[in-house]
């Protein structure tokens, strides 16, 4: 009996350090404090699960509207009667609608908290990985101080919904070229960076060494030197998407950075 209510109270608390992630004291609410306009808005839209990219960084445009049918006949599911203003929920349906997936199916999105929180996408759940493993997202790069069915969206908001190992110990993820246009035969130095997991003050980004570079999708045998840089020469043209992975002991995971794309002519 202990033991099952010491991880509902763990489970609990993770869920509530998620909801209530602490944003820049310098800087304004990624979003969520002016009400964005009525209607329809462009926003960009990614979810990077553990294992894999769910959705990649999409351009989509939404609005609010009823949701009941996957979080319910409360506040947030109803938020399309009272108010015209999308909610990062509203995205997060919806971009992952427009990619073929029923949100209606709790084994493709499981929305918790009165539409508030993210406990499970595409098979992936909240401890998994780890007592403190989970979803989080952020919004124009801020964790947001609410949760999914509180954060009102303006117009080309950016909101990028991750899942990590660990809360405490992940990085998220940056990747940078020398060039991004180069002949066959060429090389590319990528730098990959991350910014560690914080709860006040966001930290700086650093070099992330032993990161593996992956290439149109697949892991490739270039890895990240101390300076978190790996040089790659491109003998075949076309056009290559490249990211990176890491993860390690304690479920440390880097959160893959939105791919950048080299053209080889």
């Amino acid at each position: 009996m202990t033991t099952k209510l010491w991880k509902k109270t763990l489970s609990l608390w993770f869920s509530l350090l998620l909801l209530l992630a602490v944003v820049h004291p310098g800087l304004p609410l990624a979003s969520g404090v002016a009400a964005a306009s009525s209607g329809e808005i462009p926003v960009q839209v990614r979810i990077e699960g553990w294992s894999s990219t769910v959705i990649p960084l999409q351009e989509i445009d939404v609005e609010a509207y009823d949701i009941t049918d996957v979080v319910g006949n409360n506040s947030v599911g109803n938020w399309y009667q009272t108010s015209s203003t999308p909610l990062a929920i509203h995205a997060i349906l919806k971009v992952l609608e427009q990619n073929g997936y029923d949100v209606t199916d709790p084994d493709v999105i499981e929305v918790n908290y009165g539409g508030n929180y993210i406990s499970a996408i595409a098979g992936e759940a909240e401890q998994d990985q780890g007592p403190n493993s989970g979803w989080m997202y952020k919004v124009n790069g801020v964790l947001p101080l609410v949760g999914v069915g509180d954060q009102t969206l303006q117009a080309n908001d950016l909101v990028e919904v991750f899942y990590i190992g660990d809360y405490s110990t992940y990085d998220f993820g940056a990747i940078s070229a020398s060039s991004t246009s180069i002949s066959a035969g060429q090389s590319v130095t990528f730098t990959v960076t991350g910014q560690p997991a914080s709860w006040g003050t966001p930290l700086p980004y650093g070099p992330i060494a032993g990161a593996t570079i992956s290439i149109n999708g697949a892991a490739s045998s270039y890895t990240t030197n101390a300076s978190g840089q790996a040089t790659i020469t491109f003998a075949t043209p076309g056009t290559y998407s490249i990211t990176a992975n890491k993860f390690g002991s304690s479920s440390y995971n880097l959160v893959r950075p939105i791919p950048i794309v080299i053209t080889v002519h």
